[in-house]
């Protein structure tokens, strides 16, 4: 007769019923087959889940609701991290480390026609999500935030000035918490006008502008299509005694 195999009963009851693994997972995890799991659970009374949902059916709000609650405050057995470590141990995924030639994709290199085909259609998707105001939005400020640690030491400096003199007038936004046409000014006033103020090092704008005029110039325009002014500050101008002259006649404060 065939050695009658020594399993853990409780924790495979568990693990298949609160943790929803499937027969395949325990099988393996077991070392035996998944007939022998479904077996032991029969033998338990526990009826085997049916593999997927049935064709164009859905399960209704009211069964989610019933299967969220009776996840809530369950406690995992003493001996399941036992088993999970030991089988991790063991266990070749197919995707990682030295075992990644069994993925069947690996070392395949898609056709010129594929590539094109699967860059078209992110295309297509990317200038669908981009449509949506919140999602183009919500990249932006990602992406600025994620650019560099802001504030950056003139935008520090500019604010120490800005607080000193100009109490509760001006807000730090440089880092991408307020956007003017998908463009994020350093600071904008916050008394109900439409100033807005950029502080910036001349050498990156030659660099990347061709000169400090041609970088207002494309800015200013920017901002005043949606009706905001737009005081420019040079890194050199903030240890310069006329700056806070300069900034009370342009913003007329």
């Amino acid at each position: 007769m065939p050695k009658e195999l020594n399993l853990n009963i409780e924790l495979i009851k568990h693990l298949y019923i609160k943790e929803a693994k499937s027969l395949e997972f325990l099988g393996e995890m077991f070392k035996c087959s998944h007939e022998t799991i479904a077996s032991k659970l029969r033998k338990e009374n526990i009826a085997i889940r049916r593999w997927g949902m049935p064709k164009g059916k859905k399960l209704s709000e009211e069964s989610r609701r019933r299967m969220s609650n009776a996840r809530k405050g369950m406690k995992r057995p003493p001996s399941f991290s036992v088993f999970m470590k030991e089988w991790h141990r063991t266990h070749i995924h197919p995707m990682t480390g030295r075992f990644k030639e069994l993925n069947p994709f690996y070392d395949k290199i898609h056709s010129e026609n594929t590539k094109k085909t699967i860059s078209d259609k992110q295309k297509i998707n990317s200038k669908i999500k981009w449509q949506d105001k919140e999602y183009r939005e919500k990249v932006i400020i990602n992406t600025l935030k994620a650019l560099s640690k802001r504030p950056l030491k003139t935008e520090k400096l500019l604010n120490q000035v800005l607080q000193q003199n100009f109490p509760n007038e001006w807000k730090y936004t440089g880092d991408g918490s307020f956007l003017i046409g998908y463009k994020n000014p350093d600071f904008i006033n916050v008394n109900g006008k439409k100033i807005c103020i950029e502080v910036y090092n001349p050498y990156f704008k030659i660099r990347d502008f061709g000169s400090c005029e041609q970088y207002e110039i494309q800015r200013s325009e920017h901002f005043s299509k949606y009706g905001w002014q737009t005081i420019f500050i040079k890194q050199e101008e903030l240890g310069n005694e006329n700056l806070i002259q300069k900034i009370k006649m342009e913003a007329k404060i």
